[in-house]
């Protein structure tokens, strides 16, 4: 799609993607979805301008030829447990009543942790009489 009719060429997990313009390529939804939001600079002329053969203009779409829905399932499992849930409001409640008590400490955490050395505030204000000379 892009607006000078350019061909995208991109490097996406050590290979090297071509897209001619107004073309495309194959690939399963969750590549295409890295593929797409995958950091790819602009690049500029010597001029500082921005190089439009660098712009990325992509728009993921089903395949016509599949026919098929993709299908999304997603799953709520507790992570102490392994139990699934059908939906995120039953794993917080079931969570909050099983495991609601207990806590989490990461250990290296807490042996990395420096201890600040408590400083006794100063008093404020004039000394009384006894203590100036």
């Amino acid at each position: 799609m892009h607006p000078d009719g350019l061909t995208h060429k991109e490097k996406f997990r050590d290979e090297d993607i071509v897209i001619p313009a107004k073309k495309y390529v194959l690939m399963d939804y969750e590549d295409a979805i890295l593929f797409k939001s995958q950091f790819s600079p602009i690049k500029t002329d010597a001029m500082g301008q921005h190089d439009r053969s660098s712009f990325k203009v992509i728009k993921i779409e089903q395949d016509k030829a599949d026919g098929t829905e993709p299908i999304f399932v997603k799953k709520w499992i507790c992570q102490m447990d392994g139990r699934e849930f059908p939906n995120q409001d039953e794993l917080l409640a079931y969570t909050e009543a099983r495991y609601g008590d207990q806590t989490f400490t990461d250990d290296s955490l807490e042996a990395n942790l420096v201890k600040a050395p408590i400083v006794e505030e100063k008093k404020r204000g004039r000394p009384f009489k006894d203590k100036t000379a």
